[in-house]
């Protein structure tokens, strides 16, 4: 008896053994095989929602608090044309005369600007890019080239009802000072000093065409031209993530980061 005891305590011991060994050996596998996946792709985001849905507040957050990197056509525009690089000597006469920088130029400065940035993990927002289908196909095949496959597109679309969009236009005051232009809320979002902007101490302005009847075609027309991409990026296999913008910004943020895996990619 007490040598069958043995072997069944022996073989009891042996099975926890190699149980717990397959257990750490699971855990260390699905660790190495999650920093090899943050290595290996670098997050490029794109905002959808409609005008209101707190897009440029939530983006502002994500580059002060977990450094991401965002940039618009704007911004890449201005650069290379203080750079004098070749695509900004094209730009420059257009924007000159106020004319629409055509795609080309401005597929052509997205494409640079995205291989220029190897030197951070830092995820990346794209503001305001791309604004056509045309746009986005370009943006597609752009990242299957050998200088940017790195990237993994991440379609995140922050969804509010138009009456919503309605009511926080029609309380919205922007700080006036072009260089800063801060956004209140006469409703939501106060100034410390009614009509001065907290920053920089300058006059509150409202937008003449902030109406309910301009927003609500702004609301429609915007609606009609994401379905239109949204289906493009479905059909090319990009995956869309939805968050509700009626919410908090506090808890669209928290949202956010859960569903983009934030915590993951800031530990990394």
């Amino acid at each position: 008896m007490n040598v069958v005891s043995g072997k069944v305590a022996f073989g009891i011991a042996l099975i926890v053994l190699l149980v717990g060994g397959f257990v750490v050996y699971m855990k260390f596998f699905k660790k190495t095989t999650t920093v090899e996946k943050r290595e290996k792709f670098r997050d490029l985001f794109i905002f959808f929602g409609p005008p209101a849905c707190g897009k440029g507040t939530l983006a502002a957050r994500l580059k002060d608090e977990l450094k991401f990197i965002s940039v618009s056509t704007g911004d890449v525009l201005r650069q290379n044309v203080a750079q004098e690089t070749e695509l900004g000597k094209k730009a420059q006469p257009l924007m000159a005369k106020g004319e629409l920088v055509p795609d080309e130029l401005i597929n052509a400065m997205i494409r640079d600007w995205l291989e220029k940035q190897s030197a951070t993990r830092s995820p990346i927002i794209l503001d305001g890019y791309p604004r056509t289908v045309q746009q986005a196909k370009t943006l597609v095949e752009m990242l299957k080239g050998s200088k940017n496959n790195e990237f993994r597109l991440r379609i995140m679309r922050f969804t509010v009802s138009e009456q919503e969009a309605v009511d926080r236009i029609v309380c919205r005051v922007v700080c006036s000072n072009k260089s800063c232009q801060k956004v209140y809320s006469t409703k939501a979002l106060k100034s410390k000093v009614e009509g001065i902007c907290d920053v920089c101490g300058s006059p509150l302005s409202k937008r003449c065409d902030d109406t309910e009847d301009v927003i609500k075609k702004r609301f429609n027309d915007y609606m009609k031209s994401e379905s239109e991409m949204l289906n493009f990026f479905k059909e090319a296999g990009v995956e869309i993530q939805t968050i509700s913008a009626e919410q908090p910004m506090q808890k669209v943020f928290e949202a956010f980061k859960e569903v983009a895996g934030v915590n993951a990619i800031s530990e990394s």
